[in-house]
């Protein structure tokens, strides 16, 4: 047969060709099956992890990259292409543990290859290891050409961890190599915020929106900023632009009506989460109803409902203590609350 007169090694670059041939007929599933193959015959196979890669994402066959990819490592302990795949298909697998510490064998295995450094800080920062995220970008900076993304990020790290000034100064950095990253304007926006330094936070965030007009969370916290700078119709303008960005996403419902119970007009905040509803049915939009109800005096009403609500989402109720704070030591709040912790 074919065994007799070809030897492994031609036979592994055969299946590695068929594989280009398959990738080009975007023909993934039998790509997966002739790489899978080749990989069994030659784990070190460059060629054939370079290409696995790419049928993976395409056939969604992450469990079956995370069986193939052991074995690969098994055999090839430093094979770093190998532990690079494994990182992305745990992640997807939504097993982040295990991707994360994936992508780090993989930067440990070959310090050139800066997929993996980026992969693992991105990860990283997403599961809010702010402090190792950093780390790996400041790494990526001094071992490879720093660029705006890699600035922001930067900054970002340091600002989840509080350090808003070394955040400003990356911030600043990131916009020398691109002036209209808009959200290096933002976080600059951002930073001053929390250094209650307003009035320079607005000027980002102006600088933010000239650029990209289109993102809610701009215009939510440049209406935070209007109102802490006694500009009630500004910001209300700004609150208003965001649910109409995001008509889906409660968290801006909320916002907007935090501010409209705040400035002494709790029934208009009822009428605009009566409007939210329609849009987003969520719980938090009733937690932030029943704060209503209870500021307007409401009680019996605002009991009832503070039931249902618990009933449906107990994790969010601290939703309350954030828009009436006052509400925490409510007798029949607290009876109701440890009823449901039960």
């Amino acid at each position: 047969g074919l065994g007799s007169c070809v030897s492994d090694e031609e036979l592994t670059d055969l299946y590695v060709t068929q594989a280009h041939v398959y990738d080009n007929l975007e023909s993934y599933e039998q790509m997966f099956f002739v790489l899978k193959a080749a990989l069994e015959m030659d784990p070190a196979h460059e060629g054939a992890l370079e290409g696995m890669w790419i049928c993976v994402e395409a056939t969604k066959r992450y469990k079956e990259s995370i069986e193939v990819h052991k074995h690969v490592i098994d055999e090839v302990p430093y094979s770093y292409l190998a532990w690079y795949n494994l990182g992305h298909a745990y992640s997807y697998q939504g097993q982040y543990e295990e991707a994360i510490e994936a992508f780090e064998f993989a930067f440990l295995a070959n310090e050139e290859f800066e997929f993996a450094y980026r992969e693992f800080a991105d990860l990283a920062y997403e599961l809010k290891y702010h402090k190792r995220a950093l780390d790996v970008y400041q790494e990526i900076l001094q071992r490879f050409t720093p660029d705006s993304d890699l600035l922001l990020r930067c900054g970002q790290c340091f600002l989840q961890l509080d350090l808003y000034d070394p955040a400003i100064t990356y911030f600043r950095e990131s916009l020398k190599f691109d002036p209209m990253n808009d959200e290096a304007f933002f976080h600059l926006g951002e930073s001053y915020t929390f250094k209650e330094n307003w009035t320079t936070a607005l000027t980002y965030y102006v600088r933010a929106i000239e650029i990209e007009e289109l993102r809610e969370e701009y215009f939510a916290s440049m209406g935070e900023v209007y109102f802490r700078l006694g500009e009630e119709d500004r910001a209300e303008e700004c609150f208003e632009k965001a649910v109409g960005l995001a008509p889906q996403d409660s968290q801006y419902w909320v916002q907007y009506a935090s501010f409209l119970m705040t400035t002494g007009r709790e029934t208009e905040a009822l009428t605009l989460l009566d409007r939210a509803e329609e849009e987003a049915p969520d719980v938090e939009l009733q937690y932030g109803r029943i704060a209503c109800l209870f500021a307007l005096g409401r009680r019996q009403e605002a009991i009832y409902r503070l039931g249902e609500a618990l009933a449906e989402d107990f994790e969010k109720h601290p939703l309350l203590f954030d828009l009436i704070p006052e509400i925490e030591l409510d007798p029949d709040v607290l009876t109701l609350i440890l009823t449901y912790r039960l």
